[in-house]
């Protein structure tokens, strides 16, 4: 058996759709079709039949009468949302076992649902790695419409592990593949032909309920019944205690075409006023317990009349073990619905109202607009939802919200500025970005409409949000400074009443001083706005601040100060109960990048994996695409081309079918980064060829990362005063604005530069500021990458002793890598002595010695992990140096010289 003692992890839930209805004692058990079931090893089990065949009874008397372990959930209309499907879905499981889902409800808090399969997948692999048969019921199934579900559903199937059988109850078929389940003998039916009573049932059905009538008498509302349950029970009910049963059996026999509307009417006839009028009033209610049914009702002494209905098996099915809370059998309240609007048509409006005020008044707000719209009071949703909107936005059920809304008219959604605000921020959370603007000027439209009458809260509140929106608008088209300006005039002019706009305006500050490349500006603005977002429960925003102003630090302070602060923020995510929300995978990439920087590649690439898997459960492409460059980084340096280009190609798809960018990554210039590691140098000649060089008065660490790039394909083509010449206008701007990192990666690349162009003084000098500055902030990688020609250098002037003790010390330590990041050959080659006006350059002296081996050029390319062109560049060097014509010349001369 299941426990029944569970939390739900989700806010607004309905414990009772998790459970089983309750059974009465005398049910009538079908072992015939318990048989048919059992001797079948098919994934799924579908019961379908029309109202009142018993559906739902024949499976949880089978489930008991098996012992079986099960997980069950009641669909309704309200379950077309993907998200909360999949909230309920999850919630059901951990009625077995409440480990099951816990990595996926952070995900389905987040502000976009997951994809199914990235869901579901990570779901059965729990389903599979569990060690006992369970089965899953899906209760009213045909209220489900939404094609995504039906899709969800068909791969949940697909994939069903084999210690794990779907039952499905429904009056219609599904939409799922069930001709293919048929042919493959997956499919188990039970259909309304298996689910009729035959005269047996039938007659232990009326024993059960102590009414004797003849084998005659059986056989004869068995078929005229055809055997259906409901009407079964309907004649029944009018039985009981009936003093001329073969009277009412005769007429029950004769001309009475309606079986159902016959048997209503002599149920309905047989019952006080008070009930009657109970029973057609509650009939609108999808779940009910005596409170519900006292406010709608107009003060009904609700209580004693359930109780009477639980003795009489008035179709009344009890939802909890306390017996608190109640349905009608599905069939039974269309039937009362039907003559409710037939004999009291004006009531019907008053009803739903006094219902949706019911769950306002307790907070269910999702019922309480479920309700209006039943009866389609749609100035009640929209006044509900311009209210409570800012609840779905906390809860994150913006599909929900988007659902509702688009059932207004714009004339009606005009009149409710806020429900307009709210719609923009639940698309914008959805990246989903493509009419905000048009949602917004409308909404702006209608605030100053004076034909519309607004309080001056209201006006305010929208006011003030849609210049926050309009903010953060700018910021995502990359409209830095006009973003910077509105946002900085917002928070000038807001009250302390609205902390949500301060603390998303702060965020918006935050990002643009980070693209901007103001790291410093961005850490003291990120300070504050964390503890407005966190006390406003805007987790998203809090934890997207941690991880970047993690990373932030690493640029102004160190790479252990950063580590500590982002360890020390993965800690507080877990004391919080935060580390499964999809926004925390922005602390792990930035961890990741971190531990990249500091040499520690497998752990890095770990919390890169942690980062993917946590954005693809919240479809945060921003999350996923960051840390899958990262994670290219790393495999190719580890020389791995498939997996390097493979992770990078994935990030390109993302970022090309999302609408809001990469925030600080362009796709092609990390594809040349990782070219450059991969050591594809032709594919960077033509890069280099193609690029825009300049820099930008706006300038970004777009920017910063474009130009730094070519700076270094610059250098690795031999191309040193162009390099230089761009070292030295990014200095000016990297200094000004405090961006260490950047600035010790100049004086290594001035100092490379300077180096091969002879100038050895300077070169130390430059090569000496970098190392101490690396060493004290802790960056290895990104000297590491540069490769060869860095070890050279380093090997050079290490010999020279003019390095300080720190440099020295930090020399030492990178040199200890090279042996596995180059091959031996590239470390032994001579150095020559050389008696030229214009000396060969080291990698001159390289290529020189590899001609003398006779190697040809494309050789060469390959053995010094250079272009073609860039060889034929240096011979040119070569032979102007040596006053030569020809490869043999060259060779000959220098072997005179004594260079060789």
């Amino acid at each position: 058996m299941k426990s029944e003692d569970i939390s739900l992890p989700f806010p607004g839930l309905i414990s009772t759709k998790l459970h089983p209805p309750h059974l009465r004692t005398n049910i009538v058990h079908r072992q015939r079709l318990y048989d048919k079931i059992d001797t079948s090893p098919a994934k799924l089990v579908l019961a379908a039949a029309p109202a009142g065949f018993g559906k739902s009874t024949f499976i949880i008397d089978w489930l008991r009468e098996k012992n079986k372990l099960f997980a069950w959930l009641s669909l309704d209309e309200a379950d077309n949302d993907i998200r909360r499907f999949y909230q309920y879905f999850i919630s059901a499981l951990r009625t077995i076992d409440t480990s099951f889902g816990r990595k996926l409800i952070p995900a389905l808090r987040g502000s976009s649902v997951p994809s199914y399969d990235v869901l579901l997948t990570l779901l059965i692999n729990e389903l599979h790695n569990y060690n006992r048969d369970i089965i899953i019921v899906l209760d009213d199934y045909y209220f489900i419409e939404e094609r995504e579900i039906h899709q969800a559903v068909g791969f949940f199937i697909e994939h069903l592990p084999s210690n794990v059988r779907l039952v499905i109850a429904t009056r219609i078929d599904p939409l799922l593949p069930l001709h293919r389940m048929r042919v493959r003998g997956e499919l188990i039916e039970i259909r309304e032909r298996d689910l009729r009573f035959i005269p047996e049932e039938a007659q232990k059905f009326f024993e059960g309920l102590k009414i004797h009538l003849s084998g005659d008498d059986i056989n004869l509302l068995a078929a005229r019944t055809e055997g259906w349950i409901a009407g079964l029970q309907l004649a029944a009910v009018s039985l009981h205690d009936m003093k001329d049963v073969k009277q009412f059996l005769e007429s029950f026999s004769g001309t009475n075409k309606y079986v159902l509307d016959y048997l209503l009417e002599e149920v309905l006839n047989r019952q006080s006023k008070e009930v009657q009028m109970f029973l057609l009033q509650t009939s609108i209610l999808t779940r009910f317990n005596a409170d519900i049914c006292n406010s709608i009702t107009g003060g009904m002494n609700s209580q004693k009349i359930l109780d009477y209905l639980g003795t009489s098996n008035l179709f009344l099915i009890p939802l909890d073990d306390r017996r608190e809370w109640f349905r009608y059998h599905h069939l039974f309240s269309d039937l009362l619905q039907f003559r409710l609007r037939h004999l009291y048509p004006g009531v019907v409006d008053e009803l739903h109202h006094n219902a949706s005020v019911w769950y306002e008044e307790r907070g269910d707000i999702n019922e309480a607009i479920d309700y209006t719209f039943k009866v389609k009071n749609f100035e009640r949703a929209a006044y509900l939802l311009d209210l409570y909107g800012v609840q779905f936005l906390s809860r994150s059920e913006l599909s929900t919200l988007i659902k509702y809304e688009r059932k207004l008219s714009s004339s009606l959604v005009a009149k409710y500025p806020r429900l307009l605000v709210t719609k923009a921020w639940a698309l914008m959370l959805m990246h989903r970005i493509e009419n905000i603007d048009d949602i917004i000027d409308f909404a702006e439209q209608k605030i100053n409409d004076p034909d519309i009458v607004h309080t001056p809260e209201e006006t305010e509140y929208a006011k003030w949000h849609i210049a926050t929106i309009r903010a953060f608008m700018l910021r995502l088209k990359g409209y830095l400074q006009e973003s910077l300006d509105a946002s900085l005039y917002v928070l000038a002019n807001i009250s302390a009443k609205e902390p949500m706009v301060y603390g998303l305006l702060q965020f918006n500050l935050g990002r643009i001083y980070m693209k901007q490349c103001y790291a410093g500006k961005a850490i003291e603005i990120f300070e504050s706005a964390f503890d407005v977002n966190y006390r406003e429960g805007n987790y998203y925003v809090a934890l997207a601040i941690l991880g970047h102003s993690g990373y932030l630090y690493s640029i102004t302070e160190s790479l252990d100060y950063a580590r500590e602060k982002l360890e020390q923020a993965l800690r507080f995510a877990e004391e919080k109960q935060l580390g499964l929300l999809p926004a925390a995978g922005y602390i792990y990439y930035q961890l990741g990048k971190v531990l990249y920087h500091q040499n520690e590649l497998d752990r890095a690439n770990t919390m890169l994996e942690r980062a993917i898997e946590l954005g693809e459960l919240g479809n945060e492409p921003d999350i996923i695409c960051n840390a899958l460059i990262s994670a290219s980084w790393i495999y190719a340096i580890k020389q791995d081309v498939k997996k390097a280009r493979s992770l990078i190609t994935r990030a390109g798809e993302i970022e090309k079918n999302k609408q809001v960018p990469i925030y600080e990554a362009d796709i092609e210039i990390e594809r040349i980064k990782v070219a450059l590691l991969l050591k594809e140098y032709d594919r960077i000649s033509l890069w280099l060829e193609q690029v825009d060089t300049s820099i930008p008065e706006d300038f970004t660490v777009i920017d910063e990362d474009r130009i730094m790039l070519i700076i270094r394909c610059l250098i690795q083509t031999s191309r040193y005063d162009d390099a230089l010449s761009l070292l030295k206008r990014i200095r000016e701007i990297s200094t000004e604005r405090g961006r260490y990192h950047i600035v010790l990666l100049i004086d290594i690349l001035e100092a490379l530069a300077l180096w091969e162009l002879g100038r050895k003084t300077p070169a130390i000098t430059m090569l000496q500021s970098g190392l101490e500055r690396a060493s004290r902030m802790g960056y290895k990688r990104v000297l590491m990458n540069i490769g060869q020609p860095f070890f050279s250098l380093l090997s050079s002037i290490r010999l020279t002793d003019t390095l300080s003790p720190v440099a020295n010390r930090f020399a030492d330590e990178l040199l200890a890598f090279s042996d596995s990041d180059l091959p031996k050959e590239h470390t032994h080659i001579p150095k020559y002595r050389q008696d030229l006006i214009d000396p060969l350059t080291e990698r001159e002296q390289e290529v020189l010695y590899h001609i003398s081996l006779d190697y040809s050029n494309k050789d060469i390319a390959n053995k010094l992990f250079v272009s073609l062109d860039t060889v034929k560049t240096h011979l040119k060097h070569i032979y102007g140096k040596l006053d030569v014509n020809n490869r043999k010349e060259a060779v000959s001369k220098a072997r005179m010289l004594g260079m060789l």
